[in-house]
């Protein structure tokens, strides 16, 4: 908050950490918040004006200064309230072109499965009784006992009939695929950083 140049000829760094001991007073900033291009906030010390305090006050970590000797600050934010924490997030899972569109197609293939299964259920139970009459269908009278209502067990048993509708052994396969290269990756001595004990990680499986 108070940089002095090491060219202008001002007090020097022991006064002035001298100076500042003897000093009290408060500051007053906003609330937390992600943009590292805003800062408003007010330094109220005693004997002295109050000071508007502005972006080019603040200071965010990893900072590098040039041209200036020394520097004098105050803490603001601490802990998860740093813009710094506050801008970070875990990396998202990165997906190819063909992954989006195979998902989006499997998803319009299971709701047409599941249609047809619940089309073919309503069907079959509606006509259940007449097909019970024909002996040479069922000599018994009587259809299969099943856990389920009978309902839930035939839409699934149709809706398992309809699976060959999904190329589920082609994205399967290629799923497989996917997670084997990145294991190896994951696995590779030679894309291991020593110094941050840190292996690659592959995001796109």
């Amino acid at each position: 908050l108070i940089a002095e140049s090491s060219t202008s000829g001002t007090i020097l760094l022991d006064q002035a950490v001298q100076r500042v001991a003897s000093l009290s007073g408060h500051v007053v900033a906003e609330a937390p918040q992600k943009s590292i291009h805003n800062f408003t906030g007010r330094i109220a010390a005693a004997g002295l004006p109050v000071e508007a305090l502005g972006a080019k006050h603040f200071l965010l970590r990893g900072t590098l200064l040039r041209n200036t000797a020394w520097v004098i600050g105050i803490v603001v934010y601490t802990g998860s309230e740093t813009r710094m924490v506050m801008n970070s997030r875990k990396a998202q899972a990165k997906y190819a072109n063909l992954e989006s569109v195979i998902n989006k197609s499997m998803l319009v293939v299971v709701g047409a499965q599941c249609l047809m299964a619940l089309i073919s259920d309503v069907l079959y139970l509606a006509t259940k009784e007449k097909f019970l009459s024909y002996w040479y269908l069922y000599p018994s009278g009587e259809t299969t006992k099943i856990i389920l209502p009978e309902p839930i067990g035939f839409w699934l048993t149709f809706f398992v009939l309809y699976s060959n509708l999904m190329p589920i052994s082609l994205y399967f396969t290629m799923e497989v695929c996917n997670a084997a290269q990145a294991y190896f990756i994951k696995n590779d001595l030679k894309m291991y950083d020593e110094d941050l004990d840190c292996p690659a990680n592959a995001r796109s499986s």
